[in-house]
């Protein structure tokens, strides 16, 4: 009977090997690989997301003030506005980014690790922790932002950019509409704050898994001497200043600097 029992239990686990086999092999082309990691990579991004959401309610549970959940969506937003330039600066300078993106979204990613394990190693203190925790791994996420997108940019096709977008947007969407409702049903059933950590080990999980899919991702480089290289400066020329670039980036692209602008008057009456 326990002979059985192993066969009839291993079947469903051969189905779903033989069901991945099958998928790769229909695979045939680099891109399209790296399509369906992406695709498959924001499903799981979308369970962290989804338990992020709780957020402010944890630190309200943990008996943080209502002043203490307003810094946790202030100070983000500051820290991001301080980091984005020079994290582009030093994206500028990385050929081969590849490692760096991953290894910036695992460092992000890994605080919701620490959230998970604080109970059971502070006693007193826990909201501010959690908040500057959470603050803290703006950092890299500023950082995974940054290098994000260009490489979104080398790894989908012009033709299908639209496409892949739209579709990230859906599964994204739609993964987290539904794991929210249901990890509100899990926090209203369970004892806290243990309901909170499986919530959160839930999370960590997902993302854990949306690192490995963003992992298993190839971008093509251009050779060095290629159309596709940066150029370096010439010995004798200062590298220019990122104030110089960006007056730069603005008098070349007149319609990403109205976008910018039509962006920051719609947040700062949105925010208000």
């Amino acid at each position: 009977m326990r002979q059985r029992s192993t066969i009839m239990h291993s079947l469903p686990i051969q189905r779903l090997g033989a069901l991945w086999r099958r998928l790769s092999l229909s695979i045939q082309s680099p891109t399209e690989r790296n399509i369906v990691c992406l695709y498959i990579e924001v499903v799981f991004a979308g369970v962290l997301a989804a338990a992020g959401s709780f957020n402010g309610a944890y630190i309200l549970r943990l008996g943080g003030s209502n002043a203490l959940v307003g810094l946790l969506s202030s100070l983000p937003a500051l820290v991001a506005v301080f980091f984005y330039l020079p994290s582009a600066r030093i994206w500028e300078r990385q050929r081969r980014a590849e490692r760096w993106i991953v290894g910036s979204l695992a460092l992000a990613r890994s605080g919701y690790i620490a959230i998970m394990l604080l109970p059971f190693i502070l006693k007193s203190r826990l909201p501010e922790v959690t908040v500057g925790i959470l603050v803290a791994v703006t950092v890299p996420s500023v950082f995974f932002t940054t290098g994000w997108s260009p490489m979104l940019s080398d790894v989908i096709p012009a033709r299908s950019r639209a496409t892949v977008l739209a579709w990230r947007s859906i599964l994204s969407s739609a993964t987290i509409a539904g794991l929210t409702y249901l990890m509100g049903r899990l926090l209203d059933r369970g004892h806290f704050p243990g309901n909170y950590q499986w919530m959160y080990a839930i999370g960590v999980l997902g993302g854990a898994l949306s690192v490995y899919f963003i992992s298993r991702i190839r971008v093509a480089h251009a050779d060095s001497e290629g159309e596709g290289a940066t150029q370096a400066p010439s010995p004798g020329e200062a590298p220019a200043s990122w104030r110089d670039s960006l007056r730069a980036a603005a008098r070349e692209n007149p319609g990403f600097k109205r976008i910018i602008m039509n962006t920051f008057v719609f947040d700062l009456g949105n925010w208000m």
